[in-house]
C-alpha cells in the first residue's frame, strides 16, 4: 500500500518512512468489519478517532505556509511545502506537518 501511494503521488524514494507513518494514522482512524466497524485507535484507546483533520488535503500537496506576523498584506511572506501529515504530538488536533 505504502509503494502504491508513493508510485501514484509520485513521492521521491527518501520519504518512505514519513509516508509509512501517514498511512498509519489514515489506517488506526478508519474503520473496518474486522473490528465490527469501530476503528483501531477506538479499540486501543477508548476515544473516537477524529477523521476531519484528513480530509482537508491529500498526501504531498503542495501548500503555502505564512512565514510570520505582518502589519501590512503587501509584506507577507510565504513559502511553498509539501503536505505530508498530521502532527499527533505538537499543537492542537488540526496541527499540521509540512515538508519544505
Amino acid at each position: 500500500m505504502i509503494n502504491r501511494l508513493m508510485d501514484y503521488t509520485g513521492t521521491r524514494p527518501q520519504l518512505w518512512f514519513i509516508a509509512l507513518v501517514y498511512y498509519m494514522h489514515v489506517l488506526n482512524h478508519s474503520s473496518g468489519p474486522t473490528l465490527n466497524n469501530r476503528q483501531p485507535i477506538f479499540v486501543a484507546t477508548g476515544k473516537v478517532g477524529d477523521i476531519s483533520s484528513m480530509m482537508y488535503f491529500q498526501w504531498l500537496e503542495p501548500v503555502f505556509v505564512k512565514l510570520g506576523d505582518s502589519h501590512f498584506p503587501s509584506a507577507l511572506t510565504e513559502i511553498l511545502c509539501y503536505w505530508v501529515g498530521i502532527a499527533e504530538h505538537v499543537g492542537h488536533a488540526m496541527t499540521l506537518e509540512r515538508l519544505f
